[in-house]
């Protein structure tokens, strides 16, 4: 979050009211907004909204090509200067329009998608736990945290910790020989990868360790590795305006 500056003092600087103010002409020149709360932001006009949300961007400039983005709800907006006008938009096309039933349908594609997978997440597991559901996922997608064992429910076996081959459960001995295949199968690849590693001169513990924090798992790292990173959703209504 970029640093919001106190309150300030009365200046010359005039601040027009942001009723009259037309965001569309100045989008890319360098503004400042007052706000209702005293405090006064400045950078570039990033983008704006018209719709339902009603908010503004600036893009504040940072050292190393790094910048800020404040987001500001217009209704918030007591004034607004401009600092420096764009000199040239020439260069700058008008951007297409969004369709608003797209980016609705796309948004709970994503969303839809993000509960399914969720649910492949394991609470409490270790990094290597996690590792192999997924590995298990891949041949069976019907598989499913309880607690802390692994349930292949077209199958009905179950793996409890500490998930070797001697952790399988199950009524079916052909169902539980065939899951032990894959953890067998599991198990190989880690050590042919741990050795690899060695060969590399890199610490073979480091990726097991990758995903816990404190001995617990790192629930964010897992949700982003089981996830695949879940796109945000999309928009809302009225979509963003950049240099319209």
């Amino acid at each position: 979050m970029a640093q919001v500056v106190g309150p300030v003092a009365d200046t010359a600087q005039a601040f027009s009211s942001p009723q009259y103010f037309d965001f569309s002409a100045h989008v890319g020149s360098s503004v400042s907004v007052r706000t209702a709360g005293g405090e006064t932001l400045s950078g570039e006009l990033y983008c704006y909204d018209a719709g339902q949300l009603n908010l503004v961007v600036l893009r504040e400039d940072k050292e190393a090509g790094k910048a800020d983005f404040h987001v500001v709800r217009r209704g918030a907006i007591i004034g607004i200067s401009i600092e420096k006008p764009l000199e040239s938009r020439s260069h700058l096309s008008r951007p297409p329009l969004l369709d608003k039933s797209n980016l609705d349908r796309l948004e709970k594609l994503a969303l839809a998608d993000f509960e399914k997978r969720k649910y492949r997440i394991g609470v409490g597991v270790t990094a290597e736990a996690q590792d192999l559901f997924d590995f298990i996922w891949k041949t069976h997608p019907d598989c499913v945290w309880r607690e802390q064992d692994i349930v292949i429910q077209s199958l009905e076996v179950s793996i409890r910790p500490p998930y070797d081959p001697s952790s399988v459960s199950g009524r079916d001995w052909r169902a539980r020989e065939r899951i032990t295949s894959v953890i067998s199968k599991f198990r190989q690849r880690r050590e042919r990868e741990a050795a690899r590693q060695l060969q590399n001169g890199t610490d073979p513990s480091s990726s097991s360790k990758s995903g816990t924090r404190n001995g617990a798992p790192d629930s964010a790292a897992q949700a982003n590795n089981a996830c695949g990173g879940v796109p945000e959703a999309a928009p809302a209504a009225g979509g963003c305006h950049k240099g319209e």
